[in-house]
């Protein structure tokens, strides 16, 4: 083997050495952002003293099992509610926007997402894949008689992204609250690969890549910001504090822009850190997401 030759099979070597560091590496970012904290729970609907049945859901496509809550309608309309990230559905003010729902009148399911609390599954899914655990919701009071047009979905963080997703997913929601969604995790996995990484923009390519291939996730076509224009014509109402440095108010913002031919109302509350516009305001929150169900689940 001549020179010019042993350099260039050992400069392919490097080469695919180097490749396959960069795709290990992508591959083990990707596989940290996916792994949530399974948070317990602590206590129940059914510990707190109130009306609820513990009900066990199947994931529509993969089955995944759900353990979750339903709390019974006073009404002939229901709410779904999607907790955040490593979390539980009975975690939080979620707690208490439950029990102001359900004394409203709605019927309210609370589930654990997948790879959370202590439903089944071990990687989260975006908000791609738990479109289809929040359509076993959906489909759990679809049984109970409620009827398509009267199911509202209320999300949270995490629970807000897929609340947008699930919604221009399954025709029988006919209302969204999204508090403090992100309009695309792209933009969230670059600030947290800032922070811990220093360089962000290097692994990107791979991790998208590495998601598509091997997780089924194409995070360039999943984003809430491509998904929210297939929900008209039912509306959507976002919540975000102007405070939040978790998921900015731009998100919000960026979702509302591409929405501006539908329904769709937004609160913003200064100051306010990460999902506590109902800790801010408890009664001005409830006054506003109970008239905007209301209004529209008829």
């Amino acid at each position: 083997m001549n020179t010019i030759r042993r350099r260039i099979f050992f400069a392919g070597i490097a080469f695919a050495a180097a490749l396959l560091l960069y795709a290990a590496a992508s591959a083990a970012i990707l596989v940290m952002a996916l792994t949530p904290l399974r948070k317990p729970h602590d206590r129940t609907p059914v510990s707190a003293g109130l009306k609820a049945q513990a009900i066990t859901l199947e994931s529509a496509k993969d089955g995944t099992r759900l353990a979750g809550f339903y709390l019974p309608a006073g009404t002939e309309r229901a709410i779904v509610m999607v907790h955040g990230l490593d979390s539980n559905c009975w975690d939080g003010n979620d707690r208490d926007i439950a029990r102001a729902y359900a004394a409203h009148g709605y019927g309210v399911v609370l589930f654990d997402l997948r790879g959370q609390g202590e439903s089944g599954g071990r990687l989260l899914g975006l908000g791609w894949k738990e479109r289809d655990d929040v359509r076993a919701a959906v489909d759990f009071l679809l049984e109970k008689g409620f009827r398509p047009g009267r199911i509202g979905i209320h999300g949270s963080s995490y629970g807000a992204a897929t609340a947008l997703l699930a919604a221009a997913y399954i025709p029988e929601v006919g209302a969204v609250v999204a508090d403090s969604p992100f309009a695309d995790m792209r933009d969230l996995m670059t600030n947290e690969l800032k922070a811990k990484v220093g360089n962000a923009g290097f692994f990107m390519p791979g991790i998208v890549w590495i998601g598509k291939i091997f997780f089924g996730l194409d995070l360039a076509e999943i984003p809430p910001i491509k998904a929210i224009g297939s929900i008209a014509p039912r509306p959507v109402f976002l919540l975000h504090g102007e405070g939040d440095t978790r998921i900015p108010v731009e998100q919000s913002l960026k979702l509302k822009a591409a929405s501006a031919n539908r329904p769709l109302e937004l609160w913003t509350l200064p100051g306010v850190e990460h999902t506590q516009e109902y800790n801010a305001n408890p009664a001005e929150f409830m006054k506003r997401t109970c008239a905007f169900f209301d209004r529209y689940l008829k």
